[in-house]
């Protein structure tokens, strides 16, 4: 199962930064995971990897879900 959620009020990217000029400003993108049973940290972080590139492809401040197996 995947899901995609948006971060409540998108606050983040309203944040105005005066010190790194007029137009900068931070977006965010999560990759969010869950630990199974018996399995290796590396096969976690691997999905997790996924969840945040699909999240990275579909937009911006999102963050997507990708269950445990």
């Amino acid at each position: 199962m995947n899901i995609t959620a948006y971060p409540e009020g998108s606050n983040i990217e309203q944040s105005r930064f005066p010190n790194l000029g007029p137009d900068f400003r931070i977006t965010v993108s999560l990759g969010v995971t869950e630990f199974a049973e018996k399995e290796d940290i590396p096969t976690m972080i691997g999905r997790a990897d996924k969840a945040l590139y699909r999240a990275k492809e579909t937009g911006r401040n999102r963050v997507d879900y990708n269950e445990a197996s």
